[in-house]
């Protein structure tokens, strides 16, 4: 590395470091306090990655402890100061989510109402379930998403009577829109929502609008979406999200997922009729966050996340500028998409679509990282999911195409690794050909 990096590099980690250390303190908890050195980035590097793993154990075991004498069902009148923050007599059955308090506000035109879950997914099934439990008829709605776990949901719920169709000329009556601000696929498909709600809201009829924001946490601009239809009392907005992505620092402490409900105070009977339907619902299908997962993430850091999920769209965008116009014997084309009216709503990952569209082959770019990596000193975290602290690596078969695409997830600090990864990119332009790179790199898959 050239001095001039290696001391933007050692700024960057120096940041991060701080960072961590205002964490742990906020979190009251002791971590060993590693030491940097301007000299040294590799072991700096090895070190904020054992602190930011310190405080992740550190914050479970002080949670852990507090909670190990409870049973799920307490014995009545014994350590009632721990059963203050969640109300329950039995686990499965919370009455009050201490997490509530974070997400009460009081709005003028608005009620809000936030209900946790054991997951992103669980919120929306959820979700869906009571707007379905508020009719007495079959329902319809339209879908801009990607996500297949969502996509399949869909498809589990249409013997329930909820209809749903994708996106496109629709312009018939439906009751619900369920949307992504851009699609978790392969394709990353701009949506564009605001065309979508002007063209099916009804002022005669109530219209559920449903955001699922994981990709983006508090970065999406639902304010200034709120605030387009404060004149519309018949549009319920609720946003659902996965809390393990963007929420947890990149500690990744437990799952969970939130649903939050803004309803026009025109409609507090409906109001009364969500919070009563969602404690049933919950309560029967099990569904709710339970006690010690709740107090993991007890602490705003893990709740309020518009910081540090700017940080990871922004590192994205970044190194994707970095490496946007290469297409070599190697690398195909690489993929990362901004919402088309919305420049700041942009991907918490990068695709590669690479020249031989298999496992096999992307087995192969992997071992081609893996083996740069090693000879810096580095190892390369391969996992799914995206949000870390430090970056990532993984790759998935797409189910629309049965194309095998690799999937690069920058992290909250751009450290050695970072630019590392930037450097093993664009050196697979070196190679004259496919064959040659496979030949070096094989693997058996």
């Amino acid at each position: 590395m050239e001095s001039l990096l290696d001391k933007k590099i050692y700024m960057n980690q120096k940041f991060e470091f701080e960072t961590l250390k205002v964490l742990s303190k906020e979190l009251s908890i002791k971590p060993y306090l590693y030491e940097l050195d301007e000299n040294n980035i590799l072991k700096n590097e090895k070190n904020i990655e054992k602190f930011y793993n310190e405080i992740r154990t550190l914050w479970l075991q002080k949670n852990f402890e507090t909670q190990v004498e409870l049973y799920k069902s307490p014995v009545q009148y014994t350590l009632e100061d721990r059963l203050k923050f969640n109300e329950y007599e039995y686990e499965r059955i919370i009455n009050k989510n201490g997490l509530e308090n974070y997400y009460h506000e009081d709005l003028k035109n608005y009620y809000k109402k936030t209900f946790f879950y054991n997951s992103g997914m669980g919120a929306i099934s959820n979700t869906m379930y009571i707007i379905k439990n508020l009719f007495s008829k079959s329902i319809k709605g339209i879908k801009d998403i990607g996500y297949f776990e969502t996509k399949n949901f869909f498809e589990t719920i249409k013997r329930l009577n909820i209809s749903t169709s994708e996106n496109g000329s629709i312009n018939e009556f439906v009751d619900f829109y369920f949307f992504e601000p851009i699609q978790y696929n392969f394709q990353q498909l701009s949506t564009n929502y605001i065309e979508t709600i002007d063209r099916i809201k009804n002022n005669n009829y109530i219209l559920f609008i449903i955001i699922d924001i994981s990709l983006f946490g508090d970065v999406f601009p639902f304010n200034d979406l709120r605030n387009k239809y404060k004149d519309s009392p018949n549009i319920i907005f609720i946003i659902v999200e996965s809390l393990l992505k963007l929420n947890q620092q990149g500690l990744e402490l437990t799952n969970a997922g939130r649903a939050t409900w803004y309803i026009p105070k025109e409609n507090s009977k409906l109001y009364e009729s969500i919070c009563k339907l969602a404690k049933i619902i919950s309560d029967t299908n099990g569904s709710h966050l339970l006690d010690f997962n709740s107090r993991v993430l007890n602490n705003h850091n893990f709740l309020f996340n518009e910081d540090y999920a700017s940080t990871i769209l922004s590192n994205n965008k970044d190194f994707y500028n970095e490496i946007k116009n290469i297409s070599n014997q190697v690398i195909k084309r690489v993929i990362h998409r901004n919402n088309d009216k919305d420049s700041q709503l942009t991907m918490p990952f990068i695709f590669i679509k690479l020249q031989i569209n298999t496992e096999k082959f992307c087995e192969i770019f992997l071992a081609y990282i893996r083996f740069e990596f090693s000879n810096l000193g580095l190892s390369v975290d391969v996992r799914d999911s995206f949000g870390f602290r430090n970056l990532s690596v993984q790759y998935f078969v797409d189910r629309a195409s049965g194309e095998a695409i690799f999937k690069i997830a920058i992290g909250h600090f751009k450290g050695f690794k970072y630019w590392a990864l930037l450097n093993v990119i664009k050196k697979t332009s070196s190679y004259k050909n496919v064959k040659e790179f496979e030949k070096q790199f094989e693997v058996d898959k």
